[in-house]
């Protein structure tokens, strides 16, 4: 088994928006306090969490695993809940019913995805083998991580963490009032034609961090077999091709790239070559029928 770690730095292609401390119609960006290698503290650092990260990468990984089983087909709704967010806790009346280490084995082997990210079902909770980190802005104050991350910032000239911040305004328009709307109304002279009160004009306002911003990344998968490193190899391609992360992507905002240095070690943590094994994908249809019935224990 072998544990592979991808670190570099995210950029954001478009703005991204992280929800955090709200005021009516201004969105806060998320922040936490860090501590500098002198012992000062960093108050108020806009910071990414890893789960909103895992989230997004998560959708992906569970299309990938949909279309591997039944192309444009469809599962069950208990398999696309646990696929997509993980399942649920569900509750157990009897020790019988209570998913058992043997079941829950079964189910790592038989699905790269679910052994990756985990599960929760019938009075368990399976963790995964992947972790995700918290990207963290690269600036002038956190620019002391770059050996960490193996990031290149070769004429990068980051700026301070005090300047990444801008609030951007959207607003919400009624139109339908527009003579463009008229010929979608019916004509009817007794019906008042007023927009509810909440549904006119607004505008809002959110925080967000500009389009460019470099932000320090990892993602580690712990000791994984064959299947699973050719997995998250093909997902890691995938997400970061299309991935998007934070609020208002339906506003274009979230959109990332990703810059990596894949790293491959064994259980002591020495440098390892990757173990050879069946692409993921070939797994999944070699033993279709059995990854079928395992589905239905979720």
């Amino acid at each position: 088994m072998r544990t592979i770690e991808w670190t570099g730095t995210l950029t954001a292609v478009s703005s991204i928006a992280h929800g955090g401390k709200d005021s009516g119609t201004t969105h806060g960006f998320r922040r936490e306090t860090l501590i500098l290698p002198t012992g000062e503290r960093l108050v108020g650092v806009p910071m990414i969490s890893g789960g909103v990260v895992r989230g997004s990468m998560r959708r992906t990984a569970a299309a990938m695993m949909q279309t591997a089983l039944v192309g444009d087909g469809r599962l069950p709704f208990n398999v696309v809940h646990a696929l997509r967010t993980g399942g649920s806790l569900r509750e157990t009346r009897a020790s019988e019913e209570v998913l058992t280490s043997e079941r829950q084995a079964i189910i790592r082997d038989a699905l790269p995805m679910l052994a990756c990210f985990g599960f929760s079902t019938n009075g368990r909770i399976v963790s995964g083998r992947l972790q995700v980190d918290k990207p963290v802005p690269v600036s002038k104050e956190t620019i002391y991580l770059a050996d960490a991350y193996q990031a290149d910032l070769t004429g990068y000239t980051p700026p301070s963490i005090w300047e990444l911040i801008q609030r951007e305004t959207y607003t919400r328009y009624a139109d339908v009032n527009d003579a463009a709307a008229q010929p979608y109304i019916e004509m009817d002279a007794t019906e008042v034609r007023t927009v509810a009160k909440g549904g006119g004009n607004m505008i809002w306002a959110q925080e967000t961090l500009p389009a460019g911003t470099r932000l320090f990344h990892s993602l580690v998968l712990e000791e994984a077999t064959p299947v699973e490193v050719s997995f998250m190899d093909e997902l890691v391609k995938r997400w970061t091709r299309q991935g998007r992360v934070g609020a208002q992507s339906a506003r274009g905002l979230g959109r990332i790239s990703a810059t990596y240095t894949r790293t491959c070690t064994d259980v002591l943590g020495d440098p390892a070559e990757p173990e050879d094994g069946p692409v993921w994908r070939d797994y999944v249809t070699t033993h279709k029928d059995s990854i079928m019935e395992v589905l239905g224990w979720l």
